[in-house]
């Protein structure tokens, strides 16, 4: 056996199964040009590592520095400590959709009742918060107290050390999305907000401009029958167009994230907040956790300012996100769904 020093590249689903030694090299450079952006955006610095390998086997002992599998070291993971999606609350639109005749849908507002239930799930969001922090306090009196192992060590590396728990909230511009976020931030402390960006990607589906009620009703019938995903709104999008933008923010979501990071912020503190509509956020899983087209359409959206949990994992060196059971029932998605299809991670829970 011998130590072949290699530049590292992304790796790619079933990439070691198709090196052989000779090919080592090539391989290396076909995936860097073969990147599947899964669920992150690209690492800009690359990294010498080391390939252990004989005439019969190739152990690839590198990082995986995209999607929802981590590299060997706690220092290259760029992702937050949770993920939390948050349907706007309820619109005038919600109760009355000849609304949007004389109005245009991203200016409609929330109604008395949507308020409330912006403002309750600001409290709801505050509690997640406010919890995680009495917990971390009780680990490092735990910690104080007792000697940890290194195995134990390393299991912790995702448990924050202070009560400093940050929120980073991402929202669509429309008009209902915003005082959304301006009820939550009323009940969340100043301190502990770090940033608030408005990103058109998070628009809802864009269904024409002003809108004829009976034309509009056509069309959601017919759009029930031909498929939520392919189906295309006159003058506006399909679903398969949001998921595109969706994809694209995913990537600027974790370029953010390392920008926070570079700038001495601990993501293992960290909290993101993406404030959208219905549709759009299902399409954000379902880019997320690779859904099916059919897995897709048998979901529902979520009930009004519904917190839907991703909650960083960590195994070994390896980290993903985990859909919470409440969410995942919210929005009727079968057990597959809560974590992403990739055959590494199923391994990795078997044993």
């Amino acid at each position: 056996m011998r130590l072949i020093p290699v530049r590292e590249a992304f790796l790619w689903r079933n990439a070691v199964q198709r090196c052989t030694v000779s090919a080592l090299y090539h391989t290396t450079q076909q995936l860097q040009r073969k990147v599947a952006y899964k669920n992150a955006a690209p690492v800009r610095n690359f990294h010498y590592t080391t390939i252990l390998c004989d005439e019969k086997k190739i152990k690839v002992v590198a990082e995986e520095t995209t999607g929802f599998s981590s590299g060997r070291h706690d220092e290259q993971d760029v992702r937050p400590k949770r993920i939390i999606l948050l349907r706007t609350a309820e619109s005038k639109r919600n109760i009355n959709q000849a609304t949007c005749v004389n109005i245009p849908d991203w200016r409609c507002t929330l109604t008395t009742r949507g308020h409330q239930q912006a403002k309750e799930a600001g409290k709801q969001l505050l509690k997640i918060l406010v919890d995680n922090d009495n917990n971390q306090e009780n680990d490092v009196t735990t910690n104080e107290n007792d000697t940890a192992t290194n195995d134990q060590l390393e299991n912790d590396a995702t448990t924050t050390r202070s009560a400093n728990e940050k929120i980073i909230f991402f929202y669509s511009p429309y008009e209902r999305t915003q005082e959304t976020l301006d009820e939550i931030l009323s009940v969340i402390p100043s301190h502990k907000v770090v940033g608030t960006y408005a990103d058109p990607r998070l628009s809802q589906q864009q269904k024409g401009n002003f809108q004829d009620v009976n034309e509009l009703l056509v069309a959601q019938e017919e759009r029930r029958r031909y498929g939520r995903f392919f189906y295309r709104y006159p003058s506006g999008e399909a679903g398969s167009d949001v998921y595109h933008r969706v994809s694209s923010f995913v990537s600027s979501l974790f370029r953010n994230c390392v920008q926070y990071k570079d700038h001495g912020y601990n993501l293992n503190e960290m909290t993101v907040v993406v404030i959208t509509h219905g549709s759009v956020l299902r399409l954000f899983l379902m880019r997320w956790f690779q859904f099916s087209v059919a897995e897709y359409e048998e979901s529902t959206n979520p009930p009004f300012a519904q917190l839907v949990c991703l909650n960083k994992i960590k195994k070994g060196h390896h980290y993903w996100y985990e859909l919470e059971e409440e969410g995942r029932q919210a929005l009727h998605l079968p057990e597959s769904c809560a974590i992403p299809k990739n055959v590494s991670i199923y391994k990795l829970m078997k044993k």
